[in-house]
């Protein structure tokens, strides 16, 4: 793309200015590099007071070609006068375009160059209307001939992919109508800036009365998303609604002070509340002193901030907007109780994943979590349901994917402005609800680790002669991932990286499960309306939106080696993983701190945890390091514990798939399913040291287990409890 500059225009020859005004036989006035002139915009100069007066109210600058009248404030150079006085310079027809570049993408491009080579002049008219130069560059502007051999001022729109042109009037001509029009005819409206938002994690956005408004916005810093209707503010349509906004938690509507804008804004706001219940709109109220047609562009010329508009703007319904005064202190008891309404029991899983989330929101302190567990039994119910909390801007779902397929899915592929591809993963939720293909886990690995921040890799694709090629994708940010599997052998270098967590199999989760299943699907109405009803779930998803949007950078743990001694204490022998799992102790410690964010900052922006929050984290750890102390899961270690070591201590000898599922039938009432026995605990066990598995020097057809570990080591720090509560 040509860059505009100051060089980009060409100033008029010596004597150019003062050649042409004597070749259209107009009267003018010599006066140092300024020549005065009759205005070429109306009839400022055609009743003066004193017609032998050489005093007209426009005047051109010789050596630069830039006019200006001082009665009707037009301005333009030498090549906006020739125009305006009939003659066609420098101008590329429609006809031109049509017939050699062939698609608007092209003569975008074209339209580009000109305005920055041959029309200085439009782009002095875009700065003084407050686009930065590099808003010009950025967006494309351009100018050229179109319909009846007329000049328009263009704006490339792009949606998915295809690209039509925007076509406005230019200064000199904007009181003619139609004022917009399009290119090609018959360019449906859509929405300028909408795959921006599609791919914005943001959850608020602006809508803006025009495509100028919008570019305006951006350069102001409202710190969200900014879209407009390509149609004009009274045509945003009902599907762009649901394409683009219902899972936004506050809109903003901007439009025009005038009358019409002021029925476009009510309008819109009805089709808001009506669409999106969840969501708070607001109206960003353009001050009346700077006239009764003003709008964005009016209020940043006038040096008014985005600050000061969102803090007076005007709340028109909908939800309730997020009122921080309402939070209180939130315990992690108080957190279980109000997941409790839709997953009974798993206190210390449900917390977990809760805090894992949250950590999303932290600069590089990002938890992850593998849920290993036989079908049927809640795995992915317990993700998807505690994700109801969050933006579902925030998350991403996946099935079963593909490294190709991850790398290149539009909801997270960026193309840079250098052309590189990256997949954006900042501050997202990653939730995998089947068992991820190992090239992509293993890909994966660096990023779960928080190696870097950008990782590159490199894909093999074909181009389009059928040649492989190789392409460099860049993963880019910290997510928080969370991975949903019956398949239990993991590598070790993924046992590290993640918490494991098995749901509950209990009788009275079960006994409970029912009646919630009967609630949610006999009365689904009553159900949704108790949910939306409930204060403390509600408050719940507001303090999320809220730690969201403060965007914290730093969270501190005081007494930092004080928590190290109370976490070795717990250990009769630290082993080599211990270094990563203090890690995630800290990640915890830090993910509880956040949840009550709004009294724990500092007032230097950071946030600093109080004893109760390291206290807390503690309490949930100490169930935790069972299975992550083995890399483990809970359900496999509760084999263990349960069937395994009893049976072998009841019969005194190595036990055989026979005796293992007696056992269990005895202890349960349930056959064992031999098959998943063999294929996942035992591997599993075996690979942790717990049992060896070999087969039986009597029976060559049969394998014995033995358990090589008669007593699993459990977390207990009640021995370091005076002595920690001395210190600490």
């Amino acid at each position: 793309m040509t860059e505009i500059s100051n060089e980009a225009y060409r100033n008029p020859k010596p004597g150019e200015v003062e050649d042409y005004l004597k070749s259209k036989n107009l009267d003018y006035y010599v006066k140092d590099e300024e020549i005065q002139f009759p205005c070429p915009h109306g009839d400022c100069d055609t009743n003066r007071e004193h017609p032998n007066m050489k005093n007209f109210h426009c005047s051109i600058n010789a050596m630069t070609g830039q006019y200006h009248c001082v009665k009707c404030g037009q301005s333009g150079n030498l090549t906006t006068l020739k125009r305006l006085l009939g003659d066609t310079t420098n101008k590329t027809s429609e006809k031109s375009y049509a017939s050699t570049l062939r698609n608007p993408e092209k003569i975008a491009k074209a339209c580009h160059d000109d305005m920055v080579n041959k029309h200085r002049e439009y782009v002095d008219y875009f700065l003084g209307r407050g686009i930065s130069l590099a808003s010009m560059n950025s967006h494309r502007f351009g100018c050229g001939e179109f319909y009846h051999g007329k000049m328009f001022l263009t704006i490339p729109i792009e949606e998915n992919g295809k690209v039509f042109l925007k076509l406005r009037r230019p200064p000199e001509e904007e009181d003619r109508e139609p004022k917009y029009m399009v290119y090609p005819k018959g360019s449906v409206a859509t929405v300028y800036g909408g795959d921006e938002l599609l791919k914005s994690t943001k959850d608020s956005v602006l809508i803006c009365g025009g495509e100028l408004d919008k570019i305006i916005a951006d350069q102001m810093g409202f710190g969200m998303p900014a879209i407009s209707s390509t149609g004009g503010e009274s045509t945003f349509k009902e599907a762009w609604v649901d394409k683009y906004l219902k899972n936004r938690r506050n809109a903003y509507i901007c439009f025009d002070a005038d009358e019409a804008g002021r029925n476009a804004t009510e309008s819109l706001a009805e089709l808001l509340k009506e669409k999106c219940p969840k969501m708070s709109v607001f109206k960003i109220v353009i001050p009346k002193d700077l006239g009764e047609h003003a709008d964005l562009t009016d209020a940043n010329l006038a040096g008014i901030t985005a600050k000061q508009l969102l803090e007076s703007a005007e709340y028109l319904g909908g939800a309730k907007p997020i009122n921080k005064d309402a939070f209180k202190e939130l315990s992690v008891a108080d957190l279980t109780k109000t997941l409790g309404l839709t997953i009974k029991h798993d206190d210390v899983n449900k917390a977990i994943i809760f805090l894992a989330m949250l950590s999303t929101y932290t600069e590089e302190d990002q938890l992850n979590v593998f849920l290993n567990a036989r079908s049927s039994s809640g795995k992915s119910y317990l993700v998807q349901e505690v994700s109801k909390f969050f933006p579902s801007t925030d998350i991403l779902v996946f099935g079963k994917v593909s490294p190709t397929a991850f790398y290149y899915s539009e909801s997270v592929k960026k193309i840079g402005e250098d052309g590189e591809v990256y997949i954006d993963l900042e501050r997202k939720i990653l939730i995998f609800l089947d068992q991820v293909n190992f090239s992509l886990q293993e890909n994966l690995r660096s990023l779960l680790s928080h190696d870097e921040k950008r990782l590159p890799f490199m894909n093999t694709n074909k181009n389009k002669k059928g040649a492989n090629t190789a392409e460099t994708v860049y993963l880019v940010g910290f997510p928080s991932a969370f991975f949903c599997s019956a398949y239990m052998k993991m590598d070790e270098q993924e046992q590290t990286r993640a918490f494991l967590l098995s749901p509950e199999v209990t009788q009275e989760k079960i006994k409970d499960g029912v009646d919630l299943v009967q609630a949610k699907t006999g009365n689904k109405t009553a159900f949704n309306k108790m949910l939306d009803e409930n204060m403390e779930r509600q408050l719940l998803i507001d303090r999320v939106y809220y730690i969201k949007e403060l965007e914290v950078k730093e969270i501190l743990i005081p007494n930092e080696f004080k928590v190290a001694e109370r976490f070795k204490g717990m250990f009769k022998r630290l082993q080599p993983r211990s270094q990563r799992d203090i890690q995630h102790l800290n990640s915890l410690i830090k993910a509880v701190t956040l949840l009550n964010a709004p009294f724990r900052m500092s007032e230097d922006g950071v946030l600093v945890a109080k004893q109760s929050d390291v206290d807390q984290a503690f309490e949930l750890w100490i169930p935790l390091n069972r299975s992550q102390r083995y890399g483990v899961s809970p359900q496999a270690l509760d084999f263990y514990e349960q069937i395994i070591l009893p049976a072998f201590k009841e019969l005194k000898t190595s036990l055989t798939m026979k005796d293992l599922h007696n056992y269990n039938l005895k202890m349960t009432g349930a056959p064992l399913n031999q098959n998943f026995c063999r294929n996942q605990y035992i591997p599993v066990l075996e690979s942790a040291g717990l049992i060896s598995y070999e087969k039986n020097p009597d029976n060559g057809r049969e394998m014995l287990i033995t358990p090589l570990i008669l007593e699993i080591e459990s977390t207990d720090e009640s021995s370091n409890k005076s002595e920690r509560e001395g210190n600490m």
